[in-house]
């Protein structure tokens, strides 16, 4: 992808200028928490299912004689 002058200029001043960069940052960031929030409670509701209900069920199979 070649980049003419002016498209260059203006990456630089993205890159170079601390504010604007600290706003990609920041809506980089916004975008990574919401996802990672949603994939932190998908796993914490996954793992207490596993942990509440497999031991018992693995006991129940285990302990019953015959």
């Amino acid at each position: 992808m070649k980049m003419n002058p002016e498209q260059t200029k203006k990456a630089n001043s993205y890159v170079l200028n601390p504010n604007k960069r600290y706003k990609i940052a920041k809506l980089g960031k916004d975008l990574i928490s919401q996802r990672q929030l949603q994939v932190m409670a998908i796993l914490g509701v996954i793992w207490m299912i596993i942990f509440n209900y497999v031991p018992i069920w693995f006991n129940q199979k285990v302990a019953t004689p015959g």
